[in-house]
């Protein structure tokens, strides 16, 4: 029997307490979170965008990714005290654990010639 590991996840509102979402995303690792976010930086020197936003994603997959400890387990709080990693970064962190993907990636990808990438 092959079984795939998955995480039950529910989040709650901030403003109400109240839950909104009920989903089973597969566990993010601290590796495959790094690397979205250097797809990310890529995507948006592809674009030409701004040049300290890519510097601060690179800083953050290069940290992100020799992390010792699980980032899925951490809260947005602790998240944004790591090593490159603030208030923004920990929020895309956030998204990613909570939604399986990244809104800034999916919007660049479509942006973007297949092949490119």
């Amino acid at each position: 029997m092959n079984i795939n590991f998955y995480e039950f996840r529910s989040f709650e509102s901030k403003s109400k307490n109240l839950i909104q979402r009920i989903a089973f995303l597969p566990i993010m690792t601290n590796k495959e979170i790094a690397a979205r976010f250097k797809l990310l930086a890529s995507l948006m020197e592809l674009h030409g965008e701004n040049a300290f936003k890519i510097k601060s994603y690179n800083n953050a997959y290069l940290n992100l990714r020799k992390w010792p400890d699980a980032l899925s387990e951490m809260s947005e709080d602790a998240l944004s005290k790591l090593p490159g990693v603030g208030k923004a970064i920990s929020r895309k962190i956030s998204e990613m654990l909570e939604t399986g993907t990244l809104q800034n990636i999916e919007k660049y990808m479509a942006q973007t010639p297949e092949g490119l990438v």
